[in-house]
C-alpha cells in the first residue's frame, strides 16, 4: 500500500529533511520517501525500510537492492586533495593555496552541473562561475566547507550567479518552513501539470524567492501565509511566490 502522509512526515522528520544517500537537503532539492528494499523486490512500508531520498538519488537507485554490487569507488586522489585543502582552512591562504582552492571550487561547481544537467557548461558560463567563486574565496572570511557547499548548490542549479547561493543560516523553524513549502509547491505543480514536475531552473528560481522571503518573516506566526502562497503558486505552475502572499491565509488548502 502507499505510504501515508503521516508516516511520510515522520520519516522526513526522523531524517532531518536530508537525503540519506547523498545528504542533500530541502529546499535545494525535492525530497521523497524511498524504500530501502524496493517494493518490487518484496520491501515493506515499515519505517525501518523507509528513508528520505532526493529525487535524483531515488530515480538513480530504482529497484536495486541495498547490498547490490556498488559502482566503482570515487577517486581517492580527489579525496586526498580535499583533505589537504581542509588542513589549510585556518592558515593564511598563500598564492599556491588560493590557486588550488579556486580549482577545487570550480571543479565542484562543474561536477554538480554535469550531474544534474547532463550537459557541459559553456566556456563563458564556466568563466563567470569561476570569477564569482574566486571573489568570495578571496574577498570574504567564509569557511572552505561552506564555499564548497555554495559551489555545489550553484552548479546543481546550473547557475553562474554565485552570490545568490551565499545566504544567512536559517533557523530550525525557517528551515522546516522552507522544506514544507517546497514540498507543497512541487506536489501542487505536479498535480496541475498532470505528471511532470517543475524543471531544475524553475525549482532554483522558486527556492531563491522562497529563501529571501523566509529570512524576513516570522516562521511560526506567518507559516500559514507562506504555505498558502506556496500551494497557490504551485497550483498555477508559477515560480513567483510573492504574488500570492496577499491572499487570506484562511483559504489555505
Amino acid at each position: 500500500m502507499a505510504v501515508s502522509k503521516r508516516l511520510r512526515y515522520e520519516i522526513l522528520r526522523r531524517d532531518n529533511h536530508a537525503c540519506r544517500y547523498c545528504g542533500a537537503t530541502a529546499p535545494g532539492v525535492k525530497l521523497n520517501v524511498d524504500h530501502v528494499i524496493p517494493q518490487a523486490l518484496g520491501g515493506s512500508d515499515k519505517p525501518t525500510n523507509l528513508v528520505t531520498s532526493c529525487a535524483q538519488c531515488n530515480s538513480g537507485k530504482t529497484s536495486s537492492m541495498p547490498n547490490a554490487m556498488p559502482v566503482e569507488d570515487v577517486d581517492q586522489e580527489a579525496f586526498r586533495r580535499v583533505s589537504e585543502l581542509k588542513l589549510v582552512r585556518a592558515e593564511p591562504r598563500t598564492a599556491t593555496v588560493r590557486v588550488a582552492f579556486h580549482a577545487h571550487l570550480i571543479a565542484v561547481w562543474r561536477w554538480a552541473w554535469d550531474k544534474w544537467a547532463h550537459t557541459e557548461p559553456t566556456e563563458e558560463q564556466e568563466q563567470a562561475a569561476f570569477e564569482g567563486l574566486t571573489l568570495f574565496a578571496d574577498g570574504s572570511d567564509l569557511p572552505s566547507d561552506y564555499l564548497t557547499e555554495v559551489a555545489f548548490r550553484a552548479g546543481s542549479a546550473r547557475s553562474t550567479d554565485i552570490a545568490r547561493f551565499v545566504n544567512p543560516q536559517l533557523s530550525e523553524g525557517q528551515f522546516s518552513l522552507g522544506a514544507d513549502a517546497v514540498t507543497l509547491w512541487s506536489e501542487r505543480w505536479e498535480a496541475a501539470s498532470g505528471g511532470p514536475g517543475p524543471s531544475m531552473d524553475e525549482l532554483a528560481e522558486f527556492c531563491t524567492i522562497l529563501h529571501a522571503l523566509i529570512v524576513l518573516v516570522d516562521a511560526d506566526n506567518q507559516r500559514s501565509t507562506v504555505m498558502y502562497a506556496a500551494g497557490r503558486s504551485g497550483g498555477q505552475m508559477d515560480t513567483q511566490l510573492l504574488r500570492y502572499l496577499a491572499a487570506p491565509a484562511s483559504q489555505e488548502s
